[in-house]
């Protein structure tokens, strides 16, 4: 089965989103073309329908906003139905045991969640926020890169951007890195 593969590109790196192309022929990538010169947050983008991929370049000081990006796209006819994979790049910080993030550039801030644990023997609820509390050794190593002012970069998709919680968005980490220092 093929998909289109929807990738944003600033400090909050790269979402990337995959649906069936089915859903956005050569026409609706012109709308969506069209649309995506008017969203204000854009820098600049690409659109290339034989690969299915838009890659989108957000200004350093725009704030990522899910709602925003999903009128689009629903403004042409595309739903969203699988979850956003996002690379963000930011610095940690804590409040009590949860953890955040905020993106370089833009200062977006999200909710750091952790994978939910796999088991053989017991249901995990998808879309049960208390699953996906932070855990050893995953928050020991974010408390460090709090600690030592280190940028990291996290890589996960949007925990349930549609639900109805309270801001910020949340991120269920996939992949944690705290990158080389520059000299």
């Amino acid at each position: 089965m093929m998909h289109l593969l929807l990738c944003l590109l600033l400090e909050i790196q790269a979402v990337g989103y995959l649906y069936n192309p089915q859903q956005c022929n050569q026409l609706c990538g012109n709308m969506l073309d069209k649309e995506l010169k008017k969203f204000s947050p854009l820098a600049a983008f690409s659109i290339n329908t034989t690969e299915g991929r838009v890659v989108l370049f957000w200004k350093p000081n725009h704030k990522f906003n899910y709602q925003n990006l999903k009128r689009v796209f629903q403004g042409i006819g595309l739903g969203f139905f699988n979850p956003f994979e996002m690379r963000v790049r930011g610095t940690i910080s804590s409040k009590g045991r949860n953890m955040y993030l905020t993106s370089i550039g833009d200062n977006t801030t999200f909710m750091l969640l952790d994978v939910a644990p796999r088991s053989q023997t017991q249901y995990v609820t998808r879309g049960n926020i208390d699953v996906h509390r932070l855990r050893e050794p995953l928050l020991s190593k974010l408390r460090e890169a709090e600690v030592h002012y280190r940028v990291v970069e996290v890589k996960g998709e949007l925990f349930m951007p549609e639900a109805p919680f309270a801001p910020p968005d949340k991120i269920i980490i996939n992949k944690f890195t705290v990158p080389e220092r520059e000299l």
